[in-house]
């Protein structure tokens, strides 16, 4: 898991023998950054991406993005009933909805909350989502079925969960919406890469995941939004560039990321 190998190399420090990070959370890409682990990628590599999706001082890059939105079935509920922020999640006390608090891609939108608007903010959100009594999953493709088969009418997922599942079942009647109030509600996680050593296999790997073959397997295969210009979703996605996606300090996500799970935990919302 990518906690666990920031955790590893955290520990090794310059020992490390890796010479790439590859990580699917950009909060543990921070913290290897952070600790001086990562080595500045050429500027012809980072500027391939956009610079929201790339670290300070070219210490990471983004290969791949997730968002998070909100899955919900068009025959039980319409766009304009579903949350238009986290807060109005929060607020959805009679809503049939649900939630996979156990979830990574859960605790990183939390914690980029918490980096945005602080503990006691965090602590409110939590609160009020435990009144709130969503159902809850162990991941974010249990929502999906969920949402689907009318158990409940929408959930928090990342974008990609819902055409994973209707690459099988075209007809499926789950459909995603973005919250459009920006901040943490419209959170874009990326996957990325980070350059440890001067092997230069290393950055040939990170090089070839930002080419046109990878860039359009993330697009075709894993239904993640391709950070390349020119390779394009297969899918109906809403442009990035339409998404209001908050201005991040990933080093600042990972630092307060322990802190977040211990909110998590405490405010009961991860038991059933």
């Amino acid at each position: 898991e990518t906690a666990e190998m920031a955790a590893t190399l955290l520990e090794e420090g310059r020992r490390t023998p890796a010479g790439v990070f590859l990580s699917q959370d950009a909060a543990a890409l921070g913290a290897v950054a952070r600790a001086g682990l990562t080595r500045p990628l050429p500027e012809e590599v980072t500027s391939l991406v956009p610079a929201r999706f790339a670290g300070p001082e070219r210490s990471w890059v983004g290969i791949s993005g997730r968002a998070r939105t909100v899955a919900y079935n068009p025959k039980r509920v319409r766009p304009g009933q579903l949350p238009q922020s986290l807060e109005e999640v929060a607020g959805a006390r009679r809503a049939r909805w649900g939630i996979a608090p156990l979830n990574a891609s859960f605790q990183s939108q939390m914690a980029v909350y918490h980096a945005l608007k602080g503990p006691e903010a965090l602590e409110r959100l939590l609160r009020s989502m435990v009144k709130a009594q969503p159902r809850r999953y162990p991941r974010n493709s249990a929502i999906v079925d969920a949402v689907a088969s009318g158990e409940i009418d929408w959930g928090l997922v990342n974008h990609y969960y819902a055409w994973e599942a209707k690459k099988e079942r075209p007809d499926l009647p789950v459909e995603n919406f973005f919250m459009p109030e920006g901040d943490a509600s419209s959170f874009v996680n990326v996957a990325g890469a980070a350059w440890l050593s001067d092997d230069p296999d290393a950055l040939a790997l990170i090089r070839f995941l930002l080419g046109e073959e990878a860039q359009r397997y993330f697009a075709t295969e894993t239904f993640e939004y391709p950070l390349v210009a020119g390779v394009a979703p297969p899918v109906a996605l809403q442009p990035l560039d339409e998404l209001r996606t908050p201005d991040v300090d990933y080093a600042r996500v990972s630092d307060v990321l322990p802190q977040t799970l211990a909110k998590i935990n405490e405010s009961g919302l991860s038991r059933n």
